[in-house]
């Protein structure tokens, strides 16, 4: 999978405008204010996701140039001769509108990615494909292309966007920023790395993706509730004062999404008591339109008046529904809360 998708990002080199379009889609998302682009390493891919996704619009992941080659593509050797080939301002490829072609027959070019562990990397992928169908986390492979197979042979690093704002090192204890000054991208991913998520610890990442894109809504509300969370932090804090104030916030999370579990509880058990109601009413009303005489004393010692009283509780029903919770900041905290293994 990690292969095809890489094949499929890469630039056309023939010239062909899909290829361009999609590379300059994701140029405009790494350009937005809040989408941020990370180079780690495999083993970081979950955490990351699991955690900058809660704040960035786009999280864009890339490995290191330094990672193993791997194969996604072979060019044809008396193809265009990529050599006069410019580069745009997005950073791709374009070629000439008469390119020559080569007098001679070549080796083969491969193109490949460079990534440390490609079952790993298509791992991720599947389980993050909710989220990637919904535009909130891409790959972003770093390529290379080599005049034959035989691995590091005339390799060379082929022109691409740069799209990292960070480099992290041993986890999320180490960000490296390598570019130019991001206030806002800074005051949002240095706190969300260093916080404490409980309601995020033990849930799988496939559980993660799927839970985010069903609850959309909820999800947007509470992000932008870090996002307000974050930035209003003041900067000029030190270590320590900031790691009080993300403590603080962290006990603020708990306690709505305890709130949250509560009112469920409630609802569930209006509901309960609601559908009770709605059997017995129904019920008597169904007597009633058969002998009513007869049964109207035996109704009246079940509390109930009747027909009545069926929409009264069906009415109930309707306004103990869990929908405005749904929608709100902290349904979509305790939801992940409920298959966290450290929350509750």
């Amino acid at each position: 999978m990690a292969i095809q998708y890489g094949a499929n990002l890469l630039t056309d080199v023939h010239g062909g405008a899909e290829g361009r379009f999609s590379l300059r889609n994701r140029y405009r998302l790494h350009t937005g204010t809040f989408n941020i682009g990370l180079s780690a390493s495999m083993s970081d891919f979950e955490p990351l996701t699991k955690r900058v996704s809660l704040v960035s619009d786009t999280l864009l992941l890339s490995h290191s140039r330094q990672d193993p080659y791997h194969e996604v593509r072979v060019v044809n050797p008396m193809g265009p001769d990529i050599s006069y080939f410019g580069v745009d301002e997005f950073g791709v490829m374009v070629p000439p509108e008469d390119p020559p072609v080569r007098a001679e027959p070549e080796e083969p070019i491969h193109i490949g990615i460079h990534c440390p562990d490609m079952a790993a990397l298509g791992a991720w992928m599947i389980q993050s494909e909710p989220l990637m169908r919904q535009g909130l986390v891409w790959y972003w492979p770093h390529y290379s292309m080599q005049a034959n197979q035989v691995q590091g042979d005339s390799e060379q690093e082929l022109q691409h966007l740069r799209v990292s704002d960070y480099i992290l090192h041993n986890g999320r204890h180490r960000l490296v920023d390598p570019s130019e000054s991001k206030p806002i991208k800074d005051r949002l991913i240095r706190p969300i790395l260093e916080i404490e998520l409980p309601f995020i610890e033990g849930v799988s990442l496939g559980d993660f993706s799927k839970i985010t894109a069903g609850e959309f809504d909820s999800y947007k509300g509470f992000r932008n509730f870090l996002r307000e969370s974050f930035l209003g932090m003041d900067g000029a804090l030190n270590a320590e004062q900031t790691h009080v104030e993300l403590t603080k916030l962290r006990l603020q999370i708990e306690n709505e999404v305890r709130a949250v579990r509560a009112e469920m509880s409630t609802i569930r058990r209006k509901q309960t008591l609601a559908a009770s109601g709605a059997v017995a009413s129904s019920t008597a009303a169904l007597l009633i339109a058969v002998n009513g005489g007869v049964m109207e004393p035996v109704i009246a010692a079940l509390g109930l008046t009747g027909a009545g009283t069926l929409w009264q509780a069906l009415s109930a029903r309707v306004e103990n529904s869990p929908r405005a919770l749904q929608s709100g900041n902290w349904y979509y905290v305790w939801v992940l809360s409920k298959k966290s293994t450290a929350m509750w």
